[in-house]
């Protein structure tokens, strides 16, 4: 609990130094002295950035995210991908953790059917799929018609 106060004093440090004026060199309120902490203005960020998280703050609205499970029709199942992909580069998802957000993403036959390829990899001694573009690729093989990208493809045509 000691390091939660810490952390606060210090996030509320930083709010009151991007208050101040740095050529009059006052602050909002005068009687209030903040502790002196000299950083870079990218140290700041990815340090408030920190602070946040921890403190469960937010700087903004995060989107909404829906799950998948398997049921969709192709073009939802597209969205879906598409919607995932402005999300994670929204939120920053570091690669390595991709695949383990998605996963939290899926529910019912998706989420069975994932269970099984990674079992199945493990089998046979081969390592999981930790990549987010194999994921997709893996998904679009069990969740797209066959004859998907034929579909589209013959569809383009027939438009004028």
């Amino acid at each position: 609990m000691n390091e939660i106060s810490r952390l606060q004093t210090h996030l509320e440090a930083i709010e009151i130094g991007r208050q101040r004026d740095p050529e009059a060199g006052d602050m909002s309120d005068p009687e209030e002295e903040a502790p002196e902490i000299v950083e870079t203005p990218v140290q700041e960020s990815a340090e408030l950035k920190l602070l946040m998280s921890v403190l469960g703050t937010s700087s903004g609205p995060k989107p909404e995210l829906s799950t998948y499970d398997g049921s969709l029709t192709a073009e939802n199942l597209i969205d879906w991908v598409s919607d995932l992909d402005k999300y994670i580069e929204y939120d920053e998802i570091d690669e390595e953790k991709k695949v383990k957000f998605v996963v939290t993403r899926l529910k019912g036959h998706a989420s069975l059917w994932w269970d099984s390829v990674q079992a199945e990899m493990r089998k046979k001694n081969k390592p999981v799929i930790e990549s987010w573009d194999r994921m997709v690729a893996k998904m679009r093989g069990k969740f797209l018609p066959k004859d998907y990208q034929l579909a589209l493809y013959r569809q383009a045509d027939a438009e004028p």
